[in-house]
């Protein structure tokens, strides 16, 4: 996956996930209200099946019914298209509980987050696809590759996928079934890297 830089990322981010800021121009930023911590809950659970799916999973605070939510590429130290593709899925479900973004700026005055419709981005319930804006598409074509995802790469000793499986005490060894349950029961680094070797079994990257 390209790394974003900020002049690639903040155009995207502007367009698409208004609500958010790139903070320290690494990572997707923002924090949202319930009405109670139930409802935190329940959003937690909205946004289950949309990380498994994209293989990718944000880092969230919680207390009590306000969430600290951060999304970046970890592979990459960085901003990069599958983090806008996460926040557009987050948003969909914050607007469906009718959440609030926390504007830390303005010492607790909150908005509705669907104010993002008001910058062209409502989209019909469901999950919504990933925008194919010009912006996107330049930003995805002239950034650099930071990390290499190919399975046969050995070059940057540890670095590589199969040196990151190796050091986290993860393996390939066994069927998609198999791997899906041990990444499920692990966590960091590890069950990250059980999700990866999952998804080489299965055909979903390219080897």
């Amino acid at each position: 996956m390209k790394k974003l830089d900020i002049k690639q990322a903040e155009p995207i981010r502007a367009k698409f996930t208004p609500d958010w800021e790139i903070r320290k121009g690494k990572y997707l930023y923002k924090k949202v209200a319930f009405d109670d911590y139930n409802q935190a809950l329940e959003f937690l659970q909205m946004i289950k099946d949309p990380q498994i799916e994209l293989d990718h999973f944000a880092d969230i605070g919680v207390f009590y019914n306000e969430l600290i939510l951060m999304v970046y590429t970890h592979d990459v130290g960085g901003l990069t298209q599958l983090d806008f593709e996460l926040a557009l899925h987050i948003d969909e479900h914050l607007g469906h509980l009718n959440a609030r973004t926390l504007d830390e700026e303005k010492k607790g005055l909150y908005h509705n987050v669907n104010k993002r419709k008001k910058a062209g981005t409502s989209r019909k319930q469901g999950h919504p696809k990933a925008p194919t804006d010009k912006a996107w598409k330049d930003a995805a074509k002239t950034a650099k590759e930071n990390v290499d995802e190919n399975f046969a790469d050995g070059k940057k000793k540890g670095k590589s996928r199969p040196g990151r499986v190796k050091k986290s005490g993860a393996s390939c060894n066994g069927s998609v079934t198999a791997l899906r349950k041990r990444a499920k029961n692990a966590s960091g680094e590890k069950a990250k890297m059980y999700h990866w070797c999952a998804n080489m079994k299965s055909g979903r990257k390219k080897k």
